[in-house]
Parts: structure tokens; C-alpha cells; sequence
């Protein structure tokens, strides 16, 4: 049957259509940061496990392993998320009820106007604004400091590095999609020319692996994390991508001699010593002796976790059959 157009109906129908996708957004809002949450308590949960299940994997499978492994929570989330608009495929797992007249298999019911659902949707939009606010707070201070070390530093013709006017000896990679390697004059002084050179091809290494990119998506995956857990993932990810880099440019340059020499240098010139204590001091000279150990064996060791492999897959796969109905109980159960 067709109908013909009319301002009136237009009039109406558009607010409505407008309201009905609004409660659809934040509905499914809700839902996701429910989601979120719970994955990331349980991948926190099971962490201390993860972290003992490959201990012989190389650097390089271990830091994709960590990095997969915090990001799991907002991947399951969003297939979680999914799968609740798709009750036909979650229904048989869900405790028979009825809604009504409604008792077959359906999509969770929110009570929004509830105090318990109004209370979720606003906490839920707080994060979400909370959260943007802070990415894009962080974003324009990566672009100022980026600037600036482009003001203060130079670059000439078949350079990949820029030279920056410091009498600290420092080299970092900086950016998130256009990274750009900064070596200070302070290092280039303080180095032997191969040392130098053996800098330059680890944090190439970070550049070509992307690991500023990666390192952003981890912070914000991780952000419903318990502080210490969190701690715990970070200072993992960081010593096994400081690793792999190392790996990275002891290959190219065939010896891990001159890096296990620069980094012994550049860490007896910068002692470390936290305000809270020793602990950081420790930590980071453990990491340091551990990056020197691997360098003087560089025989691979394992490439391939299956344990770590495994437990990433089955943690992630019964979250994706098990959550989506917590959350449908969970959310029917707090709002209706």
C-alpha cells in the first residue's frame, strides 16, 4: 500500500524515529560499559595466570600476546554487545521469563525510567564524556609536544632521525600514526658512532612495529582495570616491547655488543630514583638486566605460546557465550 507524503506525518514521525534511536544508542550504552566492566574485571582476574602460562615465548610473540591480551575486554565487549541484539542466537542459554505477553526468546528490556536505570544511563554517559574529554585532552598535548620537538629540532636529507639541541643524552620515537624518531646531541656525545647507530635501529624497531599506536589502544582498552593489575600489564608490555626492539636491532645489526653497551651506559648516567621509594629503581634495573641477558643469548627462544594462546581464546569465547547473559539478566533484573 502505498502512502503519499505529508508535512504532518513528517512532523511527527521524524521526532519519533529520532527518540526511538536515541533510546536504542544509549540502551546499548549501557549495555556495552556494563560489558566492558565485567570483561575487564575477569581478564584482570585471570592475568596472574596469563602471565605465568608462556614464560619461554620470544619478545616479540609475548608483547603481541599482552597487548591482545588487554585488549580483550573491549573486543568482547563489542561482540557481546552484538550478540544481544541477536536473541535468537543467545535465547536457549537464558532462564525462561516473560515480559508480558512477550515469553519467547527477545532482546534484553531496559527500564530507563527507573532510578536504577536513569542512575546506569547517567554513569554511563559520564564515562563516555568523561573518556572523550580525556582522549582528546591527551591527543592535543601529543600534538603541542610533537610540535615542539619539531621546533627544536632539525632534520637533513637521508636522515631518517631528527637532531634535537639537548645536552641530555636521550632518543625516543614519538606520534601515533606518523611516527618520528628524536636523538639528542647529549647522545650522539656521550655514544661510540656504532652505539649510536645501535640506538637508532631500536627505536626504528619501535616505529616500524607501531608500538606508540599499540600503547594508546591498550590505555583506553585497560581503563576499567584495577589499579594494580594494571600497573602489572603495563610494566609486562613495556619490558617485552623494549625487548623485542632490541631483538629487532641486534638482527640488523648482527651483534647485540654495542646495544648491551649502550644501554649499560645510558642507565648508569640517569639513575632512577622515584619519590615513593626504591621500588621503581628496582624495577627498572631488573628490566635493564634482563634486556642485557637477553641480548648476550640471542638464540630464539619459543615463538609460539600455546598455553598463552589458548587461554587468550578460551577466556575470550566463554565470555562471548557467558556475558551477554549476565548482562540481559543483569540489566532486566537492576531496571525492571
Amino acid at each position: 500500500m502505498s502512502r503519499r507524503w505529508c508535512p504532518a506525518l513528517w512532523t511527527i514521525s521524524i521526532p519519533r524515529a529520532m527518540t526511538d534511536l536515541l533510546i536504542y544508542l544509549l540502551e546499548n550504552l549501557v549495555a556495552a560499559v556494563i560489558l566492558v566492566a565485567l570483561a575487564s574485571l575477569l581478564a584482570a582476574l585471570f592475568y596472574p595466570l596469563f602471565r605465568r602460562a608462556s614464560p619461554a615465548v620470544g619478545a616479540e610473540g609475548r608483547a603481541l600476546l599482552i597487548w591482545l591480551y588487554g585488549l580483550s575486554p573491549a573486543l568482547v565487549a563489542t561482540v557481546s554487545v552484538l550478540l544481544l541484539q541477536l536473541p535468537a542466537v543467545t535465547g536457549g542459554l537464558i532462564p525462561g521469563h516473560c515480559h508480558g505477553s512477550t515469553c519467547g526468546a527477545h532482546t534484553p528490556q531496559f527500564g530507563l525510567a527507573s532510578p536504577a536505570g536513569t542512575s546506569l544511563m547517567l554513569l554511563s554517559l559520564t564515562l563516555v564524556a568523561v573518556g572523550l574529554g580525556l582522549i582528546q585532552r591527551n591527543q592535543q598535548r601529543a600534538r603541542r609536544r610533537l610540535y615542539a620537538m619539531q621546533l627544536l629540532s632539525k632534520s637533513e636529507p637521508g636522515r631518517f632521525w631528527r637532531l634535537v639541541d639537548s645536552d641530555e643524552a636521550g632518543a625516543w620515537c614519538a606520534g601515533y600514526l606518523r611516527p618520528q624518531i628524536f636523538v639528542t646531541r647529549g647522545l650522539m656525545a656521550a655514544l661510540a658512532p656504532e652505539q649510536v647507530q645501535a640506538v637508532l635501529l631500536h627505536e626504528w624497531a619501535h616505529l616500524q612495529r607501531r608500538d606508540n599506536l599499540r600503547t594508546l589502544l591498550l590505555q583506553w582498552a585497560s581503563a576499567l582495570w584495577p589499579a594494580s593489575v594494571k600497573r602489572m600489564l603495563w610494566q609486562d608490555l613495556q619490558l617485552a616491547t623494549e625487548q623485542a626492539c632490541d631483538l629487532a636491532a641486534a638482527r640488523q645489526a648482527g651483534t647485540g655488543a654495542q646495544l648491551i653497551a649502550a644501554v649499560e651506559r645510558l642507565a648508569a648516567s640517569r639513575p632512577c630514583t622515584p619519590p615513593a621509594g626504591e621500588t621503581g629503581h628496582h624495577t627498572q634495573s631488573a628490566a635493564i638486566a634482563q634486556r642485557v641477558r637477553q641480548l648476550q643469548f640471542l638464540a630464539p627462544p619459543t615463538a609460539f605460546a600455546t598455553e598463552s594462546w589458548l587461554m587468550i581464546s578460551a577466556l575470550g569465547a566463554g565470555q562471548i557465550i557467558a556475558l551477554p547473559v549476565v548482562a540481559h539478566i543483569a540489566i532486566e533484573w537492576l531496571t525492571l
